[in-house]
Order: structure tokens, then C-alpha cells, then sequence
């Protein structure tokens, strides 16, 4: 079976205790088991699933070969720290990682080489990266920016906030922008446009080149179907959004969570709020399955729960 050790190989668990007098484990040493040496934060699958990107806190990117379980390229520092997100263009050659120190880069795969770097102006770390086109890449920084780069060049294309962004749409003055963001996910709908979720109460589906909104997502939307009278929780009028996906394969819906675990289930192209379920649980994670219409959702216990709209 293949796995990620999480652990840096200061654990205390028996069976390290048994070996610490090893340097490294024989087949870790020889990329033939999926390990790193220092805890996994990132993995991606590629796009035809033969492959597995992983990049861990010392700044290493591995690709692995699911078939056999086989190290495939290592590039020893993909990141100068950790590796926070990655993502792989469309026809497998090449990977982007961004980096907790706000650098975004690219790698190609034939050559084992870096291909490109992108610098945000901000302080911060980049927490989300994606390939528009073979010629552009997006990438959002933990301080809600997210920028349109032209991939050859490595010059800024669009750069736009979702305060900036609704504050175009409405004609009003641009809301506050001062506030911790953390984390922002990009999901790719179709073409330029994208889903940007930044720790706020509303979600944008905007066009990252021209900056035109398309779409809004708002916890303080009235759902279309309401949680029955008899819930034992109701959720938080404008509740802030931690994480988000979109519903596969076809991505009409897009699925955001709370801090308070409510999951919010939008129409894509109008924003319309459908229904809101309980989870049960704070939540941090959200993935949804490549064909089925079923979505994981995991937080602070031990257990990953399956739901089916």
C-alpha cells in the first residue's frame, strides 16, 4: 500500500523508536516507499490520475507514479520553505507549488528544472495556484490578492481583491480590506473564470482577467429549501466561509463551508442558495468526488463524513 508519513522522523511512535539508530529507512532512502522527510502539506493528483504530486515543509516536490508507488522526479527545493498548494497544467508536463514565503514557481517535469518564478508584492503566503491557460497561471496570496500571471514572462496580468472586485460590480466605494484572510481557494470553473472564497461571509465567481463578478455566494442568503423547524442548530446569519468546492463533473453547484459546519449548496451561474445541511462539526476541508455527486467534508476529529446532495 502506498502512503504519506506526516511525521518528521523525530517521532516517538515504537516502531520509529526501534530504528533510531538508522539514519532513514533503507526504502525511504531510496524514494521506493511515498515519504518525505518532513511533514506532507500539499498533494495533487494529476490529471489523467497515473500521478501524484506531493511537496512537504523543508521546500520538496515529489511526483509519484501510482501505478507502482515509484519516486518519478524529486526537485530537492522546489520552495526556499515550505510548500503550501500546487497544482499541475493541463497536459501533465509541468507543476506550479506556491510557497509560505509568497513566491510562486514552475517546474517543468521532462527537465527536472525551475521554469519560472512569480513574486507577490505583499507579504504573505501563497495559499492557492492554478493554470488558466497553457500562457497564464493564477495564483492568491493569505492576504486575499489574487493576481494573473502571463506564465512566460512572469509578469502580473490582472490583480484583484473580492472587496475590489464586488466593489467594481456595486459601483461603491471598496469595503475594508484589512482583515486576517488566511486562506484563499481558487475553483477553476470554466476558461479565466473563477471561484474566489477568502474567509469572508460572501464568494465570488469572477472573470480573473477582465475582474467582472459574475456571481456572488452569500451565507445571508435565504436558502430555497430551509433547515426544518426542529434542528438542533441553526446557522450564524453571515457566517464566514473557510472552505469550498465545486460539484463534478459538470460544476453547476458550488459547495461552501463555515466555521460553524453548515454547508451552503449554490447554483454556479446565479448564486442562488438551494439548501443549507448541518454537518454536525466544524469543518475544514471540502473535496468532491470526480463523477459522483458526493462530497467529503473532515475538520478537527479523526473521521472524513460522505454526503450526497
Amino acid at each position: 500500500s502506498f502512503f504519506f508519513d506526516r511525521l518528521s522522523d523525530g517521532d516517538e511512535s515504537p516502531r520509529r523508536r526501534e530504528t533510531a539508530a538508522r539514519p532513514r529507512n533503507r526504502t525511504q532512502a531510496k524514494d521506493e516507499l511515498m515519504l518525505h522527510d518532513a511533514p506532507v502539506l500539499a498533494v495533487q493528483a494529476s490529471p489523467d490520475s497515473t500521478a501524484l504530486a506531493s511537496g512537504c515543509r523543508d521546500g520538496t516536490l515529489k511526483v509519484w507514479r501510482l501505478s507502482t508507488g515509484a519516486c518519478a522526479r524529486k526537485f530537492a527545493k522546489a520552495q526556499q520553505g515550505a510548500v503550501t498548494c500546487i497544482a499541475w497544467s493541463r497536459d501533465g508536463s509541468q507543476l506550479i507549488t506556491g510557497g509560505a514565503d509568497g513566491v510562486v514557481r514552475t517546474h517543468g517535469l521532462k527537465s527536472g528544472r525551475q521554469l519560472q518564478q512569480f513574486s507577490h508584492s505583499a507579504s504573505g503566503s501563497t495559499c492557492s495556484v492554478g493554470f488558466v491557460s497553457d500562457s497564464t497561471i493564477i495564483s492568491a496570496a493569505s492576504d486575499g490578492r489574487v493576481t494573473l500571471w502571463d506564465a512566460r514572462s512572469a509578469s502580473s496580468l490582472q490583480s484583484l481583491t473580492a472587496p475590489e472586485a464586488l466593489a467594481k460590480r456595486d459601483r461603491v466605494e471598496v469595503a475594508s480590506t484589512s482583515r486576517n484572510v488566511a486562506v484563499v481557494s481558487l475553483l477553476s470553473v470554466e476558461g479565466p473564470k473563477f471561484v474566489v472564497v477568502d474567509r469572508s461571509a460572501t464568494a465570488i465567481l469572477v472573470d480573473v482577467r477582465s475582474g467582472k463578478v459574475h456571481a456572488s455566494y452569500s451565507s445571508s442568503s435565504e436558502p430555497q429549501r430551509a433547515l426544518p423547524p426542529e434542528a438542533p442548530r441553526k446557522p450564524t446569519t453571515g457566517g464566514v466561509f473557510v472552505a469550498a468546492c465545486c460539484s463534478q463533473p459538470r460544476r453547476d453547484y458550488v459547495y461552501c463551508v463555515t466555521e460553524e459546519g453548515f454547508l451552503y449548496a449554490f447554483v454556479t451561474q446565479t448564486g442562488v442558495l438551494e439548501r443549507i445541511l448541518d454537518l454536525g462539526e466544524a469543518c475544514s476541508g471540502l473535496e468532491a468526488h470526480p463523477s459522483l455527486n458526493t462530497i467529503a467534508c473532515w475538520g478537527a476529529s479523526d473521521v472524513v463524513r460522505l454526503w450526497k446532495h
